[in-house]
């Protein structure tokens, strides 16, 4: 975690330079957040009865509470903006009576362009342009998901919060 780290912040200083284009710096966090992702995934396997941090370290499993909590903490501290999102409405969440999270990563400074990643329901999104889905052509799911953002940060940034200093330690 730590090379993917200094790849990031190495691509980010080049971008700032002027020599790294937009779409490549795009191009690398993508990669990175897969990789990271698709690593988490290995590494801890779905089970609905796993959330707290705790169990999830320990007994290596997870449920959308639990791998939203590792993605955004692995994500925080590689660099990425990180924010909750809400997917209640998703299928899979329905067959489980509960409501379900994933993470949004901006993948741009300005938030304008982004990814949803959802390890529960085996999502790692193409990175797409934000103001298009909020702005131009908003859904009512899209706006649901917006309104519940907040919401989602405020729920998680409790039982994460003390975790930045065992983190930044």
């Amino acid at each position: 975690i730590v090379t993917l780290r200094r790849e990031l912040k190495e691509v980010e200083i080049l971008y700032k330079q002027g020599h790294l284009s937009q779409n490549r710096l795009i191009a690398v966090k993508t990669r990175i957040l897969k990789y990271l992702s698709n690593r988490i995934a290995q590494e801890i396997s779905f089970n609905d009865d796993f959330y707290t941090l705790n169990k999830v370290t320990n007994e290596r499993k997870a449920n959308c509470l639990g791998y939203t909590q590792i993605v955004y903490l692995l994500s925080r501290y590689l660099g990425l903006s990180t924010a909750i999102l809400s997917v209640g409405e998703v299928t899979f969440a329905e067959v489980l009576d509960q409501d379900h999270i994933a993470c949004l990563v901006y993948l741009t400074d300005d938030k304008k362009i982004a990814m949803i990643v959802d390890l529960a329901g085996k999502i790692i999104s193409k990175p797409f342009v934000i103001e298009e889905e909020l702005i131009i052509n908003p859904t009512q799911k899209t706006l649901q998901i917006n309104n519940n953002l907040k919401r989602e940060m405020i729920f998680l940034r409790k039982p994460v919060w003390p975790l930045r200093e065992v983190i930044n330690g």
